[in-house]
């Protein structure tokens, strides 16, 4: 099983602030003049929404990259399969330029509480994909053909400062995988032939920091680490090769 990176999403959370919605328009004009630069794809930036009063979002008319702004935070969803192709690199200096930009603007440095990244992963051509995730992950026998199936799992963990000096701090890391069958094209009569994999890797802060960039550093190498030691190399080893589609 080869898994492709198909979405990574990034995303930092401060102490909710609404004066974040007086500063939007502030925001676009500080944003906007960045594509085409540096890490920046040209004409990423050419569309503005505005979901709500309390969020703005840039993005390009194929939404293959989008900036959201709001109260609570900034995320960045990034569409790998995009033309030209954004390399992890080219994804963490973007969201370190765009979250030192902003939240300098908006205050929301001083209260950091939350980084997550979220890759989502995609294996294909399976004859069914949702009796092959079934079969060799629940073990289970029951009569029927699988149609679909998902799976979510948490993981929660005391980070290693929480560990030494628990009267002071009390950070945590969550780990979201979530597993599920899909199609490529939405015919009913065809069984599911995709695995999608979601890794939502977070680290939680208690209390709140003051944004550095080597937090952020730091969280983008240990998501890294986690997905090529625990998923990459992973290729669900009981799987039946006779389930999926060669040629």
């Amino acid at each position: 099983m080869e898994w492709h990176s198909k979405k990574i999403i990034v995303g930092i959370r401060h102490k909710r602030l609404f004066k974040v919605s007086d500063l939007l328009g502030e925001i676009v004009d500080k944003l906007a003049p960045l594509q085409g630069y540096g890490p920046f794809p040209g004409k990423c930036f050419e569309r503005i929404e505005r979901p709500d009063v309390f969020s703005i979002i840039l993005n390009d008319e194929e939404n293959t990259i989008s900036v959201n702004c709001n109260i609570d935070g900034i995320v960045l969803t990034c569409d790998m399969d995009a033309e030209p192709k954004l390399t992890i690199d080219n994804i963490k200096d973007i969201f370190l330029q765009t979250v030192n930009i902003v939240l300098k603007m908006t205050g929301g440095y001083e209260s950091i509480n939350r980084i997550g990244i979220i890759n989502e992963f995609a294996s294909q051509d399976y004859k069914n994909a949702a009796e092959t995730i079934f079969a060799n992950l629940m073990q289970i026998g029951l009569s029927g053909i699988p149609d679909n199936l998902s799976l979510r799992l948490a993981l929660k963990n005391p980070t290693e400062i929480a560990i030494i000096n628990p009267e002071e701090k009390r950070d945590y890391k969550n780990v979201i995988i979530q597993v599920n069958s899909d199609k490529k094209d939405k015919d009913e009569l065809k069984p599911p032939d995709m695995i999608r994999l979601s890794v939502d890797y977070q680290i939680y802060y208690e209390p709140p920091r003051v944004l550095k960039n080597e937090l952020i550093e730091r969280h983008f190498d240990e998501a890294i680490e986690y997905w090529n030691e625990h998923l990459k190399k992973s290729n669900f080893s009981k799987l039946d090769e006779e389930k999926k589609i060669h040629g």
